[in-house]
């Protein structure tokens, strides 16, 4: 039975590590960057901050974030970074839209905890080839 529940366990790890692999234009990882989004509007939402500031200051952020990327400890492609900044100005851009049709607070939380779970999960499965050392 031990040996049963060891190869659930390492079926399960490899399928995490396949699902969290770095591809070269859209990968898993594009959803905790629209995640990213959707939050930093509802941050800025809060803090009453300008439309065209906010965005703004999204992608000044998320560009900064993948340049940090590339240079420390994730190897993508620039077409994948590009994408991920992107997808970040989509979230913002949904949740801009999505706002005025929701209760903000459960809104608000929803995002938040779905985007700790899934990074949480995508860190603990990085590949460690595209690991710079």
């Amino acid at each position: 039975m031990k040996n049963k529940t060891n190869k659930q366990k390492s079926k399960f790890k490899s399928f995490s590590q396949w699902f969290w692999q770095e591809r070269e234009y859209v990968d898993f990882w594009n959803i905790p960057h629209l995640l990213f989004g959707a939050m930093f509007f509802c941050i800025c939402f809060l803090f009453n901050l300008r439309f065209v500031f906010s965005l703004i200051l999204l992608i000044i952020l998320k560009m900064a974030w993948e340049i940090y990327e590339q240079k420390n400890f994730i190897r993508e492609t620039p077409a994948n970074s590009v994408l991920d900044v992107i997808t970040g100005i989509i979230g913002f851009l949904l949740s801009y839209f999505i706002i005025n049709n929701m209760n903000f607070k459960i809104y608000f939380i929803c995002i938040v905890l779905s985007y700790i779970i899934l990074v949480t999960w995508g860190l603990l499965n990085l590949d460690k080839d595209k690991r710079i050392n």
